[in-house]
């Protein structure tokens, strides 16, 4: 093994184990500085689901009842879309 082997590649190593720690200390910074909901807003990148989607009030009702469409087999299916197959 060369000597001027042995440096390079603990050169390389020691230049790969600074620019993660630069990279680790970037990251960290963005985190540390996170931007207020006005600005997220205003960046167009937090929405509210009302803003695209109508929402109304809905009847309460309990959701655990019996579900019959779940038992429907393909062919059922094809007759409810597909009548004059009949």
């Amino acid at each position: 093994v060369n000597v001027s082997d042995c440096l390079c590649s603990a050169r390389n190593e020691q230049e790969e184990l600074e620019e993660k720690r630069e990279l680790k200390k970037r990251l960290s910074r963005k985190l540390s500085q996170r931007p207020t909901v006005e600005e997220l807003r205003e960046a167009k990148i937090l929405i509210r689901f009302s803003d695209y989607v109508e929402v109304a009030e809905a009847q309460d009702y309990d959701r655990r009842a019996d579900k019959p469409w779940t038992r429907l087999t393909a062919a059922d299916k094809v007759h409810l879309h597909h009548p004059e197959l009949l």
